[in-house]
């Protein structure tokens, strides 16, 4: 009886070889499963920059009730593309004046209306967020975003990219899992971050314009509204202005004053 149990028994040595197989099949399954776990990890990647794209500016912008289009995020509240991902998430400060908040309005509020100096106009405008519920980002790999102001965009210094680092793309090597968007050596016009936030705009009028036409957009740096002037290119009907910030913004000709809200593939604007 004890030799027929020793015989059913497995010695050491036939033990080693089956724990070897068994680790050898479990490292193939493994190594099979590292795509799939890989493509989670930069799908999961993409997603976070969505969001953080999406506080910046939203794409496609919402509807109001009336059907009109209405941006919202960063840049149009402040007219400019964040210069960190900290300004997403807490208030920066008036550059102009540091004591006081970014914007100043009536009764202390924070976010209301600003007025055009001499005029009951004006535009809301100033920090209203934070604009991400998050307060810690990483990649699918649990690495940090790396913030990138080594190539500012020449439109507006304050633009920053997100460099995933140690993320790889599925079936590719050494590819950083960062949407173009937020990509500064990127050189097509499509589907950049500068494109999604600032968009050119032509203002036709009817008949030409008694004075000069003026756009105005919050100036986060001081605190203030700027006032953009046409560009070069305008003609006595059709005024052109360049790199305007997306979001509710202000026309004014000869003191008469129209909104518009500036998006991506707007049409002209006809002020009368």
């Amino acid at each position: 009886m004890r030799d027929d149990a020793r015989r059913a028994a497995l010695t050491l040595l036939e033990l080693v070889v089956v724990l070897a197989i068994l680790a050898a099949l479990t490292g193939v399954a493994v190594k099979s499963l590292e795509p799939i776990a890989d493509q989670a990890r930069y799908e999961a990647t993409k997603k976070t920059l969505g969001h953080i794209r999406d506080a910046i500016v939203t794409l496609p912008p919402v509807r109001r009730g009336d059907g009109s289009l209405a941006v919202q995020g960063f840049v149009s509240d402040m007219g400019r593309l964040p210069r960190s991902l900290n300004e997403l998430l807490v208030k920066p400060v008036n550059e102009a004046d540091p004591t006081k908040n970014l914007f100043e309005f009536a009764r202390g509020v924070d976010y209301g209306v600003q007025r055009i100096a001499s005029s009951t106009d004006g535009l809301p405008c100033g920090w209203r967020g934070p604009y991400l519920q998050a307060t810690t980002f990483t990649t699918g790999w649990g690495t940090d975003f790396i913030e990138n102001t080594s190539n500012p965009d020449p439109q507006d210094a304050s633009r920053f990219v997100l460099d995933a680092i140690h993320v790889v793309q599925p079936g590719t090597a050494n590819v950083l899992a960062v949407p173009s968007e937020f990509d500064p050596t990127v050189s097509t016009t499509d589907n950049t971050l500068l494109d999604s936030a600032y968009v050119d705009v032509s203002v036709m009028f009817g008949t030409p314009p008694m004075g000069a036409v003026s756009l105005y957009i919050p100036d986060a740096n001081s605190g203030t509204l700027k006032r953009l002037t046409e560009d070069g290119t305008s003609t006595t009907t059709l005024k052109v202005f360049l790199d305007v910030p997306v979001g509710v913004r202000l026309i004014e000709e000869s003191s008469t004053y129209k909104y518009v809200d500036v998006t991506r593939g707007m049409p002209p604007v006809h002020f009368n």
